[in-house]
């Protein structure tokens, strides 16, 4: 998910008392000109930043009060904050930790424990990333483009009823409307045993919980935001940032679009397009305000979907979520050999309802495997983890598989569903926040903190 909270344009439309301060970031580009330090050397266009790259690390590792700074007040330049790939060219736990910020001494521990237990694949992907925000008052994972950081709920991590106990985390609501429309949308990952390994997830689950319980959740959660993180900011364009900007100002005027050529999303959409009807009635089921103008069946938009390139419906939503959910697949089948179930489905009436209460009328198992979605899925797993080989995977899986039609959920993927409620499609927020709409976010203080 991308949080694209650009508050140092908030913060020039306060001062300046400017208007159209909304819409595109590329067109708020004079606007953030403003907003930071003059650059080292302009040529003749002003608009364009000759910038110097820098050769050695640009700042220690950062305290955690600039870390709370950065991560909840306004973003900081790039040289308070650099990009972990701008410091240090192999990347270890211990230094991903340095830039850890959580609201209980708990979380980091738990916290460095699932990163020493991920793929050690995972670690370079954490090179774009500036910082990680773990904090109660967050209800789902993003990954905040203002200043190149993720922020996730401690939902994640606690392993024992102590810690949970601990947590005041607010509910999601940005489900609610979906159960409304004429069809819902499924997914789920299982094992080669038929088993759900998202069956302790979230806060439901009343028992202490594994580090093996916790990873697999975990692991996809960061498989997507980081993906999130490496298309922002691919590994060919660490040295170009300006050390003078914010991380935001960087990218989208600092560079005046040149590292938006090297997006691999926006490469993803040059040479594999998805079909506009399928983003635009993607973007009228994810978004609550437009939701009552879907008129779609089930059949209907899995019919749709069956020939087109994503691999999931969010995916369809837009190139930079597509980019993310076909990362995430491929990493689970990889890494965990989990297969990733997708359908559309027609939802029982019923408030309580469960996975035997939806009828599958279009669904797939591993659908980057698909025809049309393999090449796709090949060009994004190699461009944002290009030392490893992917080919003995795409080599073993011949095709997606069809999930047989008019049965339940439950029963077209072969197994029960624990946790039906965080089993539907993705849906992530990506609304523009000011600063002051930020304060949300600060940590709570909480008293009697398991350590």
């Amino acid at each position: 998910m991308i949080k694209s909270i650009t508050t140092f344009a908030t913060t020039t439309c306060l001062l300046l008392i400017l208007s159209g301060c909304g819409g595109d970031p590329r067109q708020r580009q004079e606007t953030a000109a403003l907003s930071f330090s003059a650059p080292q050397t302009l040529n003749a266009n002003p608009q364009v930043l000759s910038v110097v790259p820098r050769q050695n690390p640009i700042a220690p590792a950062p305290s955690q009060d600039v870390l709370h700074a950065c991560l909840f007040a306004e973003p900081c330049l790039v040289e308070d904050l650099p990009p972990l790939g701008l410091q240090h060219a192999n990347l270890t736990v211990s230094i991903i930790m340095q830039r850890v910020w959580t609201s209980q001494p708990w979380m980091h521990k738990r916290m460095e424990e699932l990163l020493r237990a991920l793929p050690h694949a995972y670690l370079p992907l954490f090179k774009p990333l500036t910082a990680i925000a773990i904090t109660d008052t967050i209800s789902h994972p993003y990954y905040r483009l203002a200043n190149g950081a993720i922020y996730f709920p401690p939902s994640f991590l606690w392993r024992t009823q102590a810690e949970k106990t601990t947590l005041v985390q607010p509910a999601d609501q940005r489900l609610d409307h979906i159960a409304q429309l004429a069809f819902n949308v499924r997914w789920r990952y299982l094992d080669q045993n038929k088993t759900d390994p998202f069956a302790y997830h979230g806060m439901v689950y009343p028992g202490n919980r594994t580090l093996d319980q916790v990873l697999i959740p975990f692991a996809a959660m960061l498989a997507h935001e980081l993906a999130h993180a490496n298309d922002f900011l691919p590994h060919q364009a660490f040295q170009l940032l300006d050390p003078y900007a914010t991380f935001y100002d960087a990218i989208y005027f600092g560079l005046n679009d040149g590292l938006l050529d090297l997006k691999v999303s926006k490469n993803l959409y040059a040479k594999y397009p998805i079909g506009s009807r399928l983003q635009q009635t993607a973007r009228h089921y994810y978004d609550p305000k437009a939701s009552s103008a879907l008129q779609w069946t089930a059949q209907m938009i899995g019919e749709y979907f069956e020939y087109d390139g994503a691999s999931s419906f969010y995916g369809s939503y837009n190139a930079e979520e597509d980019l993310a959910m076909l990362f995430e697949e491929v990493m689970m089948k990889e890494f965990f050999n989990l297969d990733r179930y997708i359908a559309f489905t027609e939802p029982s009436a019923g408030t309580n309802a469960t996975c035997d209460d939806f009828v599958v009328r279009w669904g797939n198992r591993n659908r980057f495997a698909a025809p049309r979605v393999r090449e796709r899925a090949r060009f994004v797993a190699t461009q944002l983890l290009p030392k490893h080989d992917f080919a003995p995977l795409f080599a073993s899986i011949n095709d997606a598989s069809r999930l047989p039609n008019n049965r339940s959920w439950c029963d077209a993927t072969g197994a029960p569903e624990a946790t039906p409620t965080l089993q539907v499609e993705y849906l992530e927020d990506d609304n523009t926040i000011g600063a002051s709409q930020l304060q949300q976010f600060i940590p709570h203080t909480h008293n009697n903190i398991p350590q």
